[in-house]
């Protein structure tokens, strides 16, 4: 027997801001949420990066009689110029395509509305549904009716079950005598080498501007542009909106990595109770020789070890450096669903 419920798409910002004590009620309910599912990263994403650069609001909130059961937040932009697409905040912006739905034998049917419900809004030609792992509850309801067009993909994930010590968990990683000979280099060449952990919001700030200005330099000497799109200024605006934000769910974390007194590496991420998730790093360049951004890396993976954390490296898809520090991979599907006659030519073209 289905459960009966209704589904509301909220698409403007006040409606979803008087969501927080719903939202917040059911990431308590819910089975290992994770911090970007949360209310203050949504908020902030949203008031600080999406709005400014005139993206429209589509989230979809479950209600049953008697609370909230399900929270999904999407965008629409344009996509290719032409076209109207929703994507997931969360997908869309550093981690997997999952849905806070409340625990219990009635979450995928929820999961189910909620879907069909956004199949059908107006306003919107096609959805893409990014980086959506293939075990998942949402990739077995996005499976019926099929995409029209599906590309894999594969992230890279640290485990730390199954070792005693991280010197064995060490040993069957590749290019560790490497990290060690530039370790020792940075220590005998440029100072001591030290690794923190940075809470305070304070001393994040300056860091964050830090980490953005040298990873939007280095990708632009490659011509690359940056996962999240062109405005880097609204980007940096919502890291440094998050920094202090999100107490309740988790915490945004900043970790350093200097010698003497030279910063080398800063990479940023989130941290919740199962989980931390490697958001964005960069490194100075004139220390490139000694390879600091794998040093902070091997470092924040000690840091996860010793408190039986996993850490997902999203960004940048399956590059053979991450293999230095992860032991799993998360098998990924991206889907296409037209939702238009309008989008139906995107897809044939």
């Amino acid at each position: 027997m289905q459960p009966t419920c209704r589904v509301e798409i909220v698409q403007r910002g006040e409606r979803l801001l008087a969501l927080e004590g719903a939202w917040n009620a059911l990431y308590d309910r819910a089975e290992r949420p994770h911090l970007t599912q949360g209310f203050e990263w949504n908020r902030c994403l949203w008031e600080a990066y999406l709005r400014p650069l005139g993206v429209r609001l589509r989230c979809l909130v479950v209600h049953t009689s008697e609370r909230v059961v399900l929270i999904w937040p999407f965008q629409v932009s344009r996509y290719h110029r032409f076209w109207r697409a929703a994507r997931s905040l969360g997908s869309r912006n550093g981690d997997y395509c999952r849905v806070l739905v409340e625990a219990g034998p009635n979450a995928e049917a929820y999961v189910r509305r909620a879907w069909q419900a956004l199949r059908q809004s107006r306003g919107v030609d096609l959805i893409l549904a990014e980086h959506v792992p293939v075990d998942s509850l949402v990739q077995r309801v996005l499976s019926d009716p099929a995409p029209v067009a599906s590309e894999p993909d594969t992230a890279l994930h640290f485990d730390p079950t199954g070792f005693a010590t991280f010197e064995a968990y060490q040993k069957q990683m590749p290019r560790q005598r490497q990290m060690k000979r530039h370790r020792r280099h940075l220590e005998e060449n440029v100072g001591p080498v030290v690794f923190e952990r940075v809470d305070d919001p304070e001393r994040q700030i300056p860091l964050i501007a830090w980490m953005m200005e040298r990873k939007v330099e280095r990708l632009g000497a490659r011509g690359e542009q940056p996962l999240w799109g062109r405005d880097s200024a609204a980007f940096q605006s919502f890291l440094m909106a998050v920094s202090g934000r999100i107490a309740r769910d988790g915490a945004f974390v900043v970790f350093t990595l200097r010698a003497g007194t030279e910063l080398l590496s800063v990479l940023i991420g989130m941290l919740d109770a199962s989980r931390f998730l490697a958001f964005h790093f960069a490194f100075e360049p004139a220390y490139a020789p000694y390879g600091p951004g794998g040093l902070l890396k091997q470092d924040l993976v000690r840091w996860a070890f010793e408190r039986g954390l996993p850490v997902d490296m999203m960004h940048g898809g399956n590059k053979e450096f991450k293999k230095t520090f992860c032991n799993r991979e998360v098998h990924l599907l991206t889907h296409v669903y037209p939702v238009s006659p309008w989008g139906w030519v995107a897809v044939r073209l």
